[in-house]
C-alpha cells in the first residue's frame, strides 16, 4: 500500500521551476516520469553552488530567453525550441536554455532528446541540479537506477538542501535500490526541510523504522 501511494504522490506532483539568478527556469512541463515539486521550500543562496556560479548574461540574451519562455508557456512548442536552439547554438555554456530544451522534448516524450538535452545542460553548468534532478528522474523511469542515484547525489553535492532530488533520491532508495536506511534518512531531511510535505511521509517514516528495527533483531 505505501508503495501505492508513493506512486500516487509522484503522479501527483509536477515539477516547477525555482528561480535563478540571473536566468530563471520556467515551469516545467508535467512528463511520463512522475516527479516532484522543486519549489516546495523557499530556496536560499546558502551553499548553492550553482546560483554561485551563475553568469551573468548579456540583456539580449536575457531578452531572448524570456521569449522563448513565453513561447512556451503559450504553447506554441516549436517556436520555444527554434528559440532554444538557436540561443544555445550562440551560447553553448547557456545551461538553463538546455534545461528548457530537455523539459520540451519530455512533453513530446523525446527521452532520448531529453537525456542529451539535460546532460548538455549539465557539461555547461556541472552545478546545475535541476537538470541533474530532472535527468535522475528519467533514467530511474528507464530502469538506470545506478545512474539515476549518481545525479541525485551530485545534484545535493552541488546544493544539499534541494527538497525535491532529497524525497526523489529517497524513494529511489527505498522503493528501487532497497537501501532502507538511506531512505529513511532523506525522508526525514525532507520532512524537516517541507514541514507541510505530503502527510503520508510519516507513515512511509514509521514503515521503514519499523522495517529496519525488525532487521536488527
Amino acid at each position: 500500500m505505501r508503495c501505492i501511494n508513493v506512486v500516487v504522490l509522484l503522479l501527483a506532483l509536477l515539477l516547477a521551476g525555482c528561480a535563478t539568478q540571473p536566468i530563471e527556469p520556467s515551469v516545467p512541463p508535467s512528463s511520463s516520469v512522475p516527479a516532484v515539486s522543486e519549489t516546495a521550500i523557499a530556496e536560499t543562496n546558502v551553499n548553492d553552488a550553482f546560483r554561485a556560479s551563475q553568469q551573468v548574461w548579456p540583456d539580449q540574451v536575457k531578452t531572448r530567453y524570456t521569449k522563448a519562455l513565453k513561447l512556451k508557456s503559450n504553447g506554441d512548442s516549436a517556436a520555444a525550441e527554434r528559440e532554444l536552439q538557436t540561443l544555445v547554438a550562440d551560447y553553448p555554456n547557456l545551461s538553463m536554455a538546455w534545461l528548457q530544451l530537455g523539459d520540451l522534448a519530455m512533453t513530446a516524450r523525446e527521452h532520448a532528446a531529453a537525456e542529451q538535452a539535460y546532460l548538455a545542460a549539465i557539461n555547461a553548468n556541472t552545478h546545475n541540479y535541476y537538470a541533474r534532478n530532472r535527468l535522475a528522474q528519467l533514467l530511474r523511469h528507464q530502469g538506470r537506477f545506478r545512474e539515476a542515484l549518481q545525479h541525485y547525489d551530485a545534484a545535493l553535492a552541488s546544493y544539499a538542501d534541494f527538497a525535491a532530488a532529497i524525497l526523489n533520491r529517497a524513494i529511489l532508495k527505498d522503493l528501487y535500490l532497497g537501501d532502507k536506511s538511506g531512505a529513511l534518512a532523506d525522508y526525514l531531511r525532507y520532512q524537516q526541510l517541507v514541514p507541510q510535505a505530503e502527510q503520508n511521509l510519516a507513515g512511509w517514516i514509521t514503515d521503514i523504522q519499523r522495517q529496519l528495527q525488525n532487521e536488527g533483531q
